[in-house]
């Protein structure tokens, strides 16, 4: 599992940084994560980590069907986030 979670917050950090230099002015970011997937917990530390060293405020949707894919990009929506970031496979 630590393979695992070392790629997954390298390839987080790699996806932040190519937002930060895309977007230069977003404030609001938000994250789709699955609940079930073991790394979660270290990806939504790391996120709000990197959020902060960028003055970003980060907020987290989980989901792990279609059905709350689309719930939580209702939520998304209604937060007006600057842009939304997959933190990792959410249908597997």
């Amino acid at each position: 599992m630590t393979g695992i979670a070392n790629l997954a917050d390298e390839l987080l950090a790699k996806q932040f940084q190519i937002l930060a230099e895309l977007l230069p002015k977003a404030r609001r970011v938000a994250v789709l994560l699955n609940p079930a997937n073991p790394v979660t917990v270290a990806l939504k530390t790391r996120a709000v980590e990197i959020g902060k060293s960028k003055g970003w405020s980060v907020s987290f949707h989980e989901a792990q069907d279609e059905k709350s894919v689309g719930a939580a990009f209702g939520a998304i929506e209604k937060e007006r986030a600057d842009k939304t970031e997959r933190g990792e496979p959410v249908l597997e």
